[in-house]
């Protein structure tokens, strides 16, 4: 039995993180946009999973997604709070991760979770505000591990929120931060996104300010894919207003990719009132985009692989950019082809959630079972993996999960 230290410590967060600019910059108002990206110029293959439809894992909407070996792990936010594992090769449902309630090992909720792949041990949070904690299990039997309580009050306010967690290099868990009461909008005295949290000893420190990067933004008003994209090795962070993308390194963030351009958002448009005219008001994102235009914001599906950089970001509808790390040449696409999947642009395209050295990953979940269903089978692409099973799945009335793997070239 391993007994831990209730006590919380604290580590200051440093006055000035930043010791250097990004390291990759690009100018997208000098690349004109043209052409079209297809996924088959950066992926050899598409492999279909289809998971299987099990009584002890009804799955009703996909919040997170990793793998690891054989195993795929699916978190589930939307009415069962469960992490679940499946078989890669199979698609059969494995074990449950941890479960929801008052007992030893059990959570109240979950928002996000991340793996220790040499360790075979998973975090998964718990976001409750009174009383915010991670919990520790093997993923490979389920069995748990042990809870660390996350410092609230002491780290910001009774608005402070965290919502997603990932594994840095270093071994200490990083969490992003938001604040969910309205009136403290842009009046917090510790406004960093990020905590830098040490399961072991609960020490802990904040990187980046959401009212210098974010635009003062605290929310997370946007999708879970904006935060602690790339999984990997070295964590990347991004929220919906930044254009610049974050690396989480032993023991500091980073600036990592600053994207210039000059119809990006500014604070000034973020605070116009929208409909109401009133400038003490925040504008929600949907509303923004519906009262100025050509707003350009909300960096996602970001993937990293070899030498090449790949992100979309919101301009009205999603733009494709591929970047090359070496040499520094960009891609500036107008409009994307999911070829190894359908034959028309624009009409399904792929969602990167999760990203390995292997491939990229994109899901479909019974909340987004309409974009495929009984669409004509002439829209699938010929060399489509398991095509004809698919068009039948498609053209029925029960829903599937099915993970689509992009392997890179």
């Amino acid at each position: 039995m391993v007994l831990y230290c209730s006590i919380i410590s604290c580590v200051k967060p440093d006055k000035e993180i930043f010791q250097r600019e990004s390291t990759y910059f690009i100018d997208l108002d000098s690349i004109k946009r043209e052409g079209t990206f297809r996924t088959s110029d950066i992926f050899k293959k598409l492999n279909v999973i289809i998971l299987e439809n099990h009584d002890y894992a009804l799955i009703s909407d996909i919040a997170g997604i990793a793998i690891s070996g054989n195993n795929i792990f699916i978190l589930d936010t939307d009415k069962v709070n469960k992490l679940f594992v499946f078989d890669k090769t199979t698609g059969k449902y494995l074990r449950q991760i941890g479960s929801q309630g008052q007992g030893p090992g059990e959570y109240l909720s979950v928002s996000d979770f991340c793996i220790d792949i040499a360790r075979k041990e998973i975090y998964l949070l718990d976001p409750n505000p009174a009383a915010p904690k991670i919990y520790k299990y093997n993923f490979e039997t389920g069995k748990y591990i042990a809870k660390a309580d996350i410092p609230g009050t002491d780290f910001g306010n009774a608005g402070i929120h965290y919502n997603y967690i990932a594994l840095g290099s270093n071994g200490k868990l990083y969490l992003n931060t938001s604040y969910f009461y309205w009136d403290t909008w842009n009046k917090e005295k510790n406004d960093n996104r990020i905590m830098e949290f040490d399961f072991e000893t609960r020490q802990y420190r904040g990187y980046i300010s959401g009212n210098k990067y974010n635009l003062g933004w605290n929310e997370t008003s946007f999708t879970h894919w904006n935060f602690f994209i790339s999984k990997s090795k070295y964590p990347k962070y991004v929220e919906e207003y930044m254009n610049t993308i974050f690396i989480v390194e032993p023991d500091t963030v980073s600036p990592y990719l600053t994207v210039k351009y000059k119809d990006w958002m500014t604070k000034e448009l973020l605070y116009t009132g929208g409909d109401t005219g009133d400038k003490d008001d925040r504008v929600h994102y949907h509303s923004v985009y519906d009262n100025a235009k050509n707003i350009a914001c909300q960096i996602h599906s970001y993937i990293e692989w070899s030498d090449y950089i790949y992100f979309e970001y919101r301009q009205k509808k999603y733009f494709p950019v591929l970047y090359n790390k070496k040499t520094g040449e960009t891609r500036h696409y107008e409009s994307k082809l999911n070829d190894l999947l359908v034959t028309k642009e624009n009409v399904i395209t792929a969602e990167f959630f999760y990203v390995n050295s292997k491939a990229a990953y994109d899901y479909i979940y019974p909340m987004k079972w309409e974009w495929y269903q009984d669409r004509e089978p002439e829209l699938f692409a010929a060399e489509l993996d398991r095509r004809e099973e698919l068009i039948k799945l498609f053209s029925g009335d029960m829903e599937y999960i099915i993970i689509f793997e992009y392997e890179f070239k």
